[in-house]
C-alpha cells in the first residue's frame, strides 16, 4: 500500500474510529512472523505490498520504507525468505526520488517479479511503472512501456514467457503483457479508470479487476475485464452504491479455479455520508458476476485488498477492520464452500496473500503501527 495507491486507504486510516469489532468469527491459527525492520526511528515506516511464494523454502516481500523526517521519501522494501529467516535485498535503482513495489508474481525460484511505481509521490509530479525480475541470482530492472502518470499495481505469471501485469495512467486501466523477452501495452476493455488486480485462470485466461466511473451520478463503479482470445472484453459487475458522486464500489483483487469459478473482492461505502467501507465480494460462476454476502462486523468498516483461492470450498480474503483508537486490526474472511466468516487477528494491515507451492500454507503481508512507528507484517497459515 502507497501515498499513491488507492487513496481509499488513505481516507480510511485518517478517520479510523467506531467501535470494536463484535459478533467476529473464533479467530483463525494466524500467527506473526518474524521479518526485518530496517527503520525504527520515530515517525519512520516499513511496509509490505506484495507477497510471492516460488517454493516452501523459498519467499518474497516487497513494499516500500520512510525515513521520517528526512528524507521522508518512500524507498524500496524487499525481503527474502530463505527457509529459516527474512534478509532485507538490494534491489536496482529506480528513476525517481520515491519508489515502491506494489505487486509481485512467480513460477519458480529463478522466475520472480516485481513491479511498482517510480516518481515524486509528494510532489505529485510524473509518475512511470517500473518491473524488476529475479533470475535467481539477482534482480534486473526490465523496461516497460511508460506513459505519464502511471503505474503498475499488481502482476500475475504463468510461465516464463507469460506474464501481466495491471494498474493505471492518465487514459485509464493499463495492461501490459510480458512474453518472454519484452513488456508491451495491450489494450484493455473500454472504461476502466484504474486496474488493482490481475490473475490468471488455471489453464485457461486471465481476468483484471478494478474501478470505473458512472457517467450520470460520478460514482465509483467496480471494473472487471477477461482476457477472450487475445482480447480483453468487460463483464458487467455489480455496484450497489451509486447514487452519489462520494460513492465507492471497488475490486482490489481477483483469484480464480477455473474459466467457471473466480472470486473478486473489495469495498463499497461512503465516507462522506457516513457509508462505513463494508467487505464487497463477488463470484464468477462462468457466466456472469453475482454479490455474495459477507460478515462485516465491525461498525467502523472492513474492506478487503486480497483475495487467494485454494479450492472451491477455501477461499481467502484479508484486508482490516476499524476499532476505537488509532490502530485497526488486520481480518480474514473465510469461505468454506457454504458461508463467508470473519476473524479479526492481530493489530495491523493486510493487503495481499501469497500461497506454498509445496504445502499450501498461507502468507497474508501488510504492516502494522507499533506507537512510534510502523513496521512489516506478515501472518502465517495455518
Amino acid at each position: 500500500m502507497s501515498r499513491t495507491h488507492r487513496a481509499l486507504l488513505g481516507g480510511l486510516v485518517a478517520v479510523l474510529a467506531g467501535t470494536a469489532m463484535t459478533g467476529a468469527a473464533t479467530a483463525a491459527p494466524w500467527t506473526k512472523q518474524a521479518t526485518v525492520n530496517p527503520l525504527t526511528g520515530s515517525g519512520d515506516w516499513n511496509s509490505f505490498s506484495a507477497v510471492t511464494r516460488p517454493a516452501g523454502n523459498d519467499g518474497w516481500a516487497g513494499g516500500y520504507m520512510i525515513n521520517y523526517p528526512n528524507p521522508n521519501r518512500d524507498q524500496i522494501l524487499l525481503e527474502h525468505w530463505n527457509g529459516a529467516s527474512w534478509k532485507v535485498q538490494a534491489t536496482p535503482a529506480t528513476t525517481g526520488p520515491d519508489s515502491q513495489i506494489e505487486g509481485m508474481a512467480s513460477t519458480a525460484q529463478n522466475d520472480v517479479w516485481a513491479v511498482g511505481t517510480t516518481g515524486d509521490f509528494p510532489g505529485g509530479s510524473t509518475t512511470q511503472p517500473f518491473a524488476m525480475h529475479w533470475n535467481g541470482s539477482s534482480w534486473a530492472l526490465v523496461p516497460t512501456p511508460s506513459f505519464p502518470n502511471a503505474a503498475l499495481r499488481a502482476v500475475t505469471a504463468r510461465s516464463p514467457s507469460n506474464a501481466w501485469a495491471a494498474g493505471q495512467n492518465d487514459s485509464g486501466g493499463l495492461l501490459e503483457h510480458w512474453n518472454g523477452s519484452t513488456w508491451s501495452t495491450s489494450t484493455g476493455a473500454p472504461g476502466a479508470g484504474g486496474l488493482n488486480g490481475v490473475a490468471f485462470v488455471p489453464h485457461g485466461t486471465a481476468w483484471a479487476v478494478g474501478t470505473s466511473s458512472d457517467p450520470n451520478t460520478g460514482a465509483a463503479t467496480t471494473f472487471a475485464e477477461r482476457l477472450v482470445n487475445s482480447h480483453w472484453v468487460r463483464t458487467p459487475t455489480p455496484s450497489p452504491l451509486d447514487t452519489d458522486s462520494d460513492d465507492v464500489n471497488e475490486l482490489n483483487s481477483v483469484t480464480a479455479l477455473s474459466p467457471k469459478d473466480a472470486w473478486a473482492v473489495g469495498t463499497v461505502g461512503n465516507e462522506d455520508t457516513g457509508v462505513p467501507y463494508r467487505s464487497f465480494i463477488l463470484h464468477w460462476n462462468g457466466v456472469k458476476w453475482h454479490r455474495v454476502s459477507a460478515q462485516s462486523p465491525d461498525p467502523g468498516g472492513d474492506p478487503l485488498f486480497a483475495v487467494l483461492a485454494r479450492s472451491a470450498h477455501d477461499v481467502w480474503a484479508v484486508g482490516y477492520g476499524v476499532e476505537v483508537g488509532p490502530k485497526s486490526r488486520a481480518i480474514v474472511q473465510h469461505w468454506n464452500g457454504i458461508r463467508w466468516t470473519e476473524s479479526a487477528i492481530h493489530e495491523g494491515f493486510l493487503g495481499s496473500l501469497a500461497m506454498n507451492p509445496a504445502n499450501g500454507r498461507l502468507w497474508a503481508a501488510g504492516y502494522a503501527d507499533t506507537n512510534t512507528h510502523v513496521n512489516t507484517l506478515l501472518e502465517a497459515h495455518p
